[in-house]
């Protein structure tokens, strides 16, 4: 039974691990493997049981794609705030999801050999303040500076304070360590600024500098998801994590044409922050004028061509290139933390995976700056236009549903 997302990436292993990365024992690979799975399941009389919670302060809406892909795989659905079925004394369960991973029960609450939707430990790439920790610990190249409040941030202030020294321009945003929206950091001038970012730290938040130069779509400035499925993978030696990146991209664009020079107003915001109501890549004329959505071409097709209209076929190709590298050196530096973490839950027979989405700003020279990554990314379009389209989160949903009813149903087959 094949038990991995469909992807149209050339299969490949990881030629080169980091020696810093790799725990006495554990997790030490990362791979991406291409393989595919049925896109229907056959009817079956098992019908595997799926929790979601969604935690107190969320709800299921964001996750009604999914729910209505996984009742159509054949799984039975039920959801609430808390792991526990309100209908049932205790959890029971074959596939527990999780909204946030520290609402995750520990190991020995859970009755053995259950799917789980977050692997413990990958909180050290998916927290932002864990990421800013990382990427300044290893020094990686392809993340915009982030600052983080810890002591000795006088230090870091001052490299903060340097870099506004550049006129009256705000190359700095804000954003909260999990899940919430980014925003410009507000100051009339470069001092102002210095003060504003400082009191977020203070308060809890990250201040993280702007791409400076971003690449342009008809003048639009943009960021992209890619869509990963990450889980442990059984190894003759030490376990490793794979990870497959689904077919398509989250392309969202700004919903005003982007400005080099901004203030901190909510219209100046709107040029260089992809908010709620981002404007789709089915609005935008040079992407449309590729065929994106005619013939099964789907948004990274289009934005692969018209950058290979734009530059050439070799740069853009290897800006994917890049971002896949990234991942990978992500998850490899993730590993100790998931080793530590996670074999506990391995112990008990448990199945674990994480969708998670690496979310990139590409620059005018068509290098991608990594910004985040999110753990429980959103499943569902918040853009009307987007909406309308219904991409990249429909076939998204249906694999994704099909690889969980897959592995459930495997466990409840008699052997």
């Amino acid at each position: 039974m094949h038990l991995l997302f469909s992807t149209k990436f050339v299969p490949y292993m990881v030629g080169v691990i980091l020696h810093t990365f790799i725990p006495a024992r554990g997790f030490n690979a990362v791979d991406f493997i291409d393989v595919s799975i049925p896109s229907e399941l056959s009817p079956t009389e098992m019908h595997p049981t799926v929790r979601i919670a969604h935690g107190v302060h969320e709800t299921a809406e964001h996750l009604e794609l999914l729910r209505e892909s996984l009742n159509g795989a054949g799984l039975v659905v039920t959801s609430g705030e808390s792991v526990r079925d309100e209908n049932t004394a205790k959890p029971s369960y074959d596939v527990l999801w999780v909204f946030e991973p520290t609402d995750m029960p520990v190991a020995n609450e859970i009755s053995p050999g259950r799917l789980l939707n977050h692997i413990p430990g990958l909180e050290s790439i998916t927290s932002k303040t864990e990421l800013a920790k990382l990427v300044q610990h290893h020094h990686f190249s392809f993340a915009p500076e982030t600052w983080y409040w810890h002591s000795g941030q006088e230090g870091s202030l001052r490299s903060l304070e340097k870099m506004l020294q550049n006129g009256n321009r705000l190359p700095l945003l804000t954003k909260s360590s999990n899940h919430g929206a980014v925003r410009l950091v507000s100051g009339n001038s470069p001092q102002d600024a210095l003060g504003a970012a400082a009191d977020l730290l203070k308060q809890g938040q990250l201040v993280q500098a702007r791409v400076a130069e971003p690449l342009l779509v008809d003048g639009v400035a943009f960021d992209l998801g890619l869509y990963a499925l990450v889980r442990p993978a059984p190894s003759s030696g030490s376990p490793a994590l794979q990870a497959d990146l689904f077919e398509d991209v989250l392309l969202r664009f700004c919903s005003s044409p982007y400005s080099a020079f901004v203030d901190a107003s909510a219209r100046a915001e709107d040029a260089v922050v992809v908010g709620g109501n981002y404007t789709s890549p089915w609005e935008m004329p040079s992407l449309v004028a590729t065929g994106l959505g005619e013939g099964g071409t789907t948004a990274r097709d289009a934005l692969q061509r018209h950058l290979a209209g734009r530059f050439n076929s070799i740069a853009a190709s290897q800006m994917w290139e890049e971002m896949e590298s990234a991942v990978k050196t992500l998850l490899g530096a993730a590993m100790p933390a998931v080793h530590a973490q996670a074999t506990a839950y391995l112990e008990k027979g448990h199945a674990l995976f994480e969708l998670v989405r690496f979310d990139f700003v590409v620059d005018e020279h068509l290098k991608p700056w990594l910004v985040e990554i999110n753990a429980s990314p959103n499943l569902r379009p918040t853009s009307a236009a987007l909406a309308h389209g219904g991409a990249p989160f429909l076939p998204l949903c249906a694999r994704l549903a099909s690889w969980m009813a897959s592995v459930a149903q495997a466990a409840k087959s008699p052997e």
